[in-house]
């Protein structure tokens, strides 16, 4: 979290090149600022899950891809970056709860807005 040209990402892209090795599955979900502009939270819902488990995987809606990760990654250690997230429905769409996630898992969220991360 922080001010605008802070090295977030470049701060988190580091961190996740150091230590990804050391999870089952891991990606980094870029610019969600300006990709969710462009299309919906269940495009980014689908493009997380491709990454993380190297398969294609269509979501149809925000709901859909909810259960869908809940299900393909409750039970992994994955490590996942979200970065520029700008809205709380980001959020909730790919990390709405820590029970979506296998037991060692970290998700690393950047924000200019730290009120976010307090609300989630």
């Amino acid at each position: 979290m922080g001010s605008w040209r802070r090295g977030k990402t470049t701060l988190a892209t580091s961190v996740y090149m150091e230590i990804k090795d050391r999870f089952r599955g891991h990606c980094i979900v870029d610019n969600i600022r300006e990709k969710s502009r462009k299309s919906d939270l269940a495009k980014l819902q689908g493009d997380m899950l491709s990454d993380v488990s190297k398969t294609k995987v269509e979501v149809h809606s925000d709901v859909e891809g909810k259960h869908k990760i809940k299900s393909m990654l409750g039970r992994s250690n994955v490590l996942v970056i979200l970065d520029d997230v700008d809205h709380l429905d980001q959020l909730e769409a790919l990390a709405g709860s820590h029970n979506w996630f296998g037991g060692g898992s970290r998700i690393i969220i950047t924000t200019r807005d730290e009120h976010l991360l307090r609300k989630h």
